[in-house]
């Protein structure tokens, strides 16, 4: 759930003195980066990390001071890692509008069947993304 949402409103800057960690952070790796992104996102607090490589997206949630991977997004349980990367993989070959249409489409579908394709629940692992950065890979 999007909690913070209401608190920070579009129409204002988001201030770290001011206004709660943000509820999720999507984070799209280009490059490989010295910092250590994760510990910045540990230090502020954010509960929720989406890792995109431009192959595979992770989520990651805090737990402990640090982050785990896992199989589902806390702020959206019925939505699966994988159905995403396929909707990302298609945007070579389509506009914007019309892999927007097709994943709305494709969300309506899943509504009204009832989310088969929602991810079960899993442990948590640690997260490779972490275990990367600690590494200096």
């Amino acid at each position: 759930m999007i909690a913070t949402k209401t608190v920070v409103g579009p129409e204002q800057r988001y201030d770290l003195t001011l206004h709660p960690p943000p509820d999720l952070v999507l984070e799209v790796e280009i490059s490989r980066s010295v910092l250590d992104r994760l510990g910045i996102y540990a230090a502020m607090k954010i509960p929720e990390v989406w890792r995109w490589d431009g192959t595979r997206l992770r989520f990651c949630v805090l737990r402990r001071g640090g982050y785990v991977e896992t199989d589902r997004s806390p702020s959206f349980p019925v939505l699966a890692a994988g159905e995403v990367e396929r909707f990302l993989a298609l945007h070579p070959t389509m506009s914007e509008t019309k892999l927007l249409r097709a994943f709305r489409v494709w969300v309506r579908e899943q509504q009204a069947a009832g989310w088969p394709t929602a991810p079960r629940p899993t442990r948590s692992r640690k997260s490779r993304a972490s275990q990367d950065e600690g590494s200096g890979v």
